[in-house]
């Protein structure tokens, strides 16, 4: 395993991709900021500074980019009423717009999880507090006539109490999260949302020895199932949180690992699947400095790897993101401490060789103590390449159920990501009609980039309605 570690480097010519995020310390008055980079994580910028409660403070949400091109998150503090805002911000004009003021029991408040958009065009969140029992929300936003609604105010026993996590859209087309409180054992749940009904269904209820407290996200993965972690409870000497699957056609709940401090322990974000199939995540503690580790999970045979131990100045400390796959087949997250000035780092990882690169220290100007994942999106700004034709491209039908048909004038390359940047499918195209397959991905929104040999590129969106 090797790990090599640098500062800054330069941002290469022609880049395609940019990684986004926001760090709820840094910027101008150290109450947090927007910044970017290239498509590997080099040469940080600085992009857009809070500047108080006039438009938020202290982001901890990731950022998403919807279906029109811009990004949205929320800040969870700050705004008219001080429980937080929903903003867009638009890559190519450099704006930041505040949407939403959140009213504490109108709309939830002080969201932290990053939004998702839906099948439906709609974005969707939830709060940790706020609402009819101040015991948090799930609220939709619509983008198109800018309305904020909540949809479910969270109660404790029944349905559970402060979801600090996200919620994602399985290929079902329902929603799904988790909460960190309530239930019957008050130490969170498992619940199922219905946008079109607008039903709630609470799935399981966590005991602490089937894991407990739960501040990530869950995720389907490849094989139709749902994967998180639980910050605590397990069976371990120390209850330091478990890894779970949950069957959504079946209901069977399942814990695979209780976790243990030596190895990792109390992850706060969730996972991601590579390209591998296996799953990666983070955890806040544990490892041999107790710093926190970078593991692998292989759902096919059950088996725990840890790959990197942070150490503080070399790699970073505590990470509580989620890691994102970029289209350059690496993994790359934060951690929210340590590093050269103590204020974090951003990180590379290559699945397949196990190199891990440090890639910029966070230095307070263009961010501190990060905690939410890097998105990557299509770097329009930085990119000086001409569009590619798009009356050269045929892709259908669209809306479609994750299979289609792209028609292609000249061979090129394609890369499909989710709205949360995560690359879905990679693949060189020869020229004519190809099916290409996602079934295996959520109902939502997706963005097909198509590249051909010259670099030209051009993005198409995809519904996937199952």
């Amino acid at each position: 395993m090797l790990i090599i570690s640098c500062v800054f480097t330069t941002l290469t010519q022609n880049a395609q991709t940019e990684l986004w995020g926001v760090t709820p310390n840094g910027g101008q008055d150290s109450i947090g900021n927007i910044y970017k980079t290239d498509g590997s994580g080099n040469l940080c910028i600085n992009e857009f500074d809070f500047l108080g409660n006039s438009d938020g403070q202290y982001p901890t949400s990731s950022l998403m980019q919807a279906a029109d091109g811009m990004l949205y998150g929320v800040v969870s503090l700050g705004g008219a009423n001080s429980n937080g805002v929903l903003f867009q911000y638009d890559i190519i004009n450099h704006v930041y717009n505040k949407k939403v003021d959140f009213n504490r029991s109108l709309h939830g408040g002080l969201p932290n999880g990053f939004l998702i958009q839906a099948s439906n065009g709609k974005l969707y969140g939830l709060a940790p507090f706020g609402g009819i029992n101040d015991l948090g929300t799930l609220f939709e936003y619509d983008p198109i006539n800018n309305v904020l609604i909540k949809k479910i105010d969270f109660s404790g026993t029944i349905n559970g109490s402060n979801p600090l996590g996200s919620l994602i859209q399985a290929s079902d087309g329902f929603l799904y999260g988790l909460t960190y409180g309530g239930g019957i054992n008050n130490v969170g749940v498992l619940f199922q949302y219905d946008p079109v009904s607008n039903s709630f269904i609470k799935k399981i209820d966590f005991n602490g020895l089937n894991g407990g407290n739960p501040q990530g996200s869950l995720i389907e993965a490849s094989d139709g199932k749902l994967y998180g972690m639980t910050m605590s409870g397990g069976n371990s000497t120390l209850p330091v949180g478990v890894i779970f699957q949950f069957d959504p056609i079946t209901n069977i709940y399942t814990k695979l690992l209780d976790l243990v401090n030596s190895s990792g322990a109390q992850p706060v974000g969730s996972f991601v699947q590579a390209a591998n199939g296996k799953l990666y995540g983070l955890t806040v503690i544990g490892g041999t400095y107790n710093k926190g580790v970078l593991f692998q999970y292989d759902p096919s045979n059950l088996t725990y790897t840890k790959k990197i131990d942070f150490d503080g100045v070399t790699t970073g400390s505590s990470p509580m993101c989620t890691l994102i796959e970029a289209s350059d087949g690496n993994l790359y997250g934060v951690s929210n401490d340590g590093g050269v000035y103590g204020y974090g780092t951003l990180f590379q990882f290559n699945p397949i060789t196990d190199v891990f690169i440090k890639k910029l220290d966070f230095d307070h100007v263009v961010g501190a103590g990060p905690i939410s994942n890097v998105i990557e999106i299509n770097s329009t700004v930085t990119s000086t390449k001409q569009n590619l034709n798009q009356n050269i491209i045929t892709l259908f039908p669209n809306p479609n159920n994750g299979s289609f048909t792209i028609d292609l004038k000249t061979k090129s390359q394609i890369i499909i990501t989710n709205t949360l940047g995560e690359t879905i499918l990679k693949q060189s195209l020869e020229i004519g009609k190809q099916n290409l397959n996602i079934q295996s991905q959520s109902n939502g929104i997706y963005f097909v980039k198509i590249t051909d040999a010259k670099g030209l590129s051009t993005t198409k969106k995809i519904v996937v309605q199952k």
